[in-house]
């Protein structure tokens, strides 16, 4: 499955969301959506041969009481310490109670576009770092994150990072 809010535009990643029994109906459930904003979903199936088609569906979530009046405060000073696979990402809390999660995405200097924005799952307003694992180490990244409310996505701040091998120092 995939989605696209209304706000951007863009299509996100495919994401999985496990087996389903043989012909039985799917259901499954996106939480924590922005309130008042207007999604289009796609889902599709894989076997062995690979994807079928994708289907698509529309909806909306219901109006919030008050919903903000512009995009969320960006997130500043983002860094991240390049780790073994793995680079541990920090930034400044742009305090803005409207901010209802954060994405991420990436991309290497031999890249020449960006990977999809990611949420940052179980992300807050207060949230203010997230670790990425699964990294290429010895590869240089660049990293955005973004804050998203119920009106939209933020401008986003960027840092690099070259994740790098744990050594171990030979003993004496």
């Amino acid at each position: 499955m995939r989605e696209r809010p209304g706000f951007d535009g863009i299509w996100w990643c495919w994401s999985g969301f496990g087996a389903s029994p043989s012909g039985g109906k799917i259901t499954y459930r996106v939480e924590n959506l922005p309130s008042g904003a207007a999604y289009k979903f796609q889902a599709r199936a894989q076997n062995a041969a690979g994807f079928g088609p994708a289907v698509e569906v529309s909806a909306s979530t219901s109006a919030a009481a008050s919903p903000p009046a512009s995009v969320p405060a960006a997130p500043s000073g983002l860094s991240g310490a390049a780790g073994d696979q793995s680079i541990a990402l920090s930034w400044t809390d742009p305090s803005d109670s409207s901010i209802i999660r954060y994405q991420f995405r990436e991309r290497t200097d031999s890249e020449a576009d960006w990977r999809c924005w990611r949420h940052i799952y179980n992300s807050t307003a207060s949230t203010v770092a997230h670790t990425m694992p699964g990294i290429t180490n010895d590869v240089r990244y660049r990293v955005q994150v973004r804050a998203l409310n119920a009106v939209g996505a933020s401008t986003a701040d960027e840092t690099s990072a070259t994740p790098t091998a744990a050594r171990t120092t030979p003993g004496p």
